[in-house]
């Protein structure tokens, strides 16, 4: 081995009688000899000696992994069995920082008229004409006559039924024909 001048041209020059270094081994030398020069020289050992067993080293430690990677074959590798999807999932109910969306509850809120079921809406409706007996005896599949009518009058009508969603021609099918013209007079 020549003198060691600088680690890495001493790596570079080395020639071990049969073989040569390999640009790997070359390099991991290069690197370890840069990183310990400093500890070297406070050390005051044979710089030579050292070099050389550290090139045996990586030498029979690159040989011994060639050989083991050499035996796997393509079969002995595993792939993991489920593969995470990567991405926002469709549907997802996320926001876009990544809290959750709050669900709308409908349960304790007041639906609006023209949200309601159509049966529902006709209850809702008759319960401003006539008294609760009476949406019972008209859902029962009764007509209301004129006398389910009695106690109504234009000033006790509610300004309810004068909104635009209101469609009142949906309960006549509840009223007999001179019940219904009384209650549009």
């Amino acid at each position: 081995l020549p003198r060691v001048g600088n680690p890495i041209n001493t790596v570079f020059k080395y020639h071990d009688g049969t073989r040569s270094l390999s640009d790997d081994q070359r390099n991991s030398i290069s690197q370890y000899l840069c990183t310990f020069q400093e500890v070297r020289s406070l050390s005051h050992i044979d710089n030579d000696s050292l070099i050389r067993s550290r090139i045996e080293f990586i030498i029979k430690r690159k040989t011994e992994n060639d050989l083991h990677q050499n035996k796997r074959s393509p079969s002995d590798l595993k792939m993991s069995t489920k593969l995470k999807r990567k991405g926002r999932q469709k549907e997802s109910q996320q926001t876009a920082i990544g809290l959750p969306k709050k669900k709308e509850k409908r349960t304790n809120v007041f639906l609006s008229l023209r949200e309601r079921l159509m049966k529902k809406k006709e209850k809702y409706l008759l319960r401003w004409f006539v008294s609760v007996d009476s949406v019972m005896k008209a859902s029962g599949e009764t007509l209301l006559d004129e006398e389910d009518l009695i106690g109504l009058s234009a000033d006790s009508l509610p300004y309810r039924c004068l909104d635009d969603y209101v469609d009142l021609t949906i309960v006549q099918k509840m009223f007999t024909p001179s019940a219904w013209l009384y209650l549009l007079s």
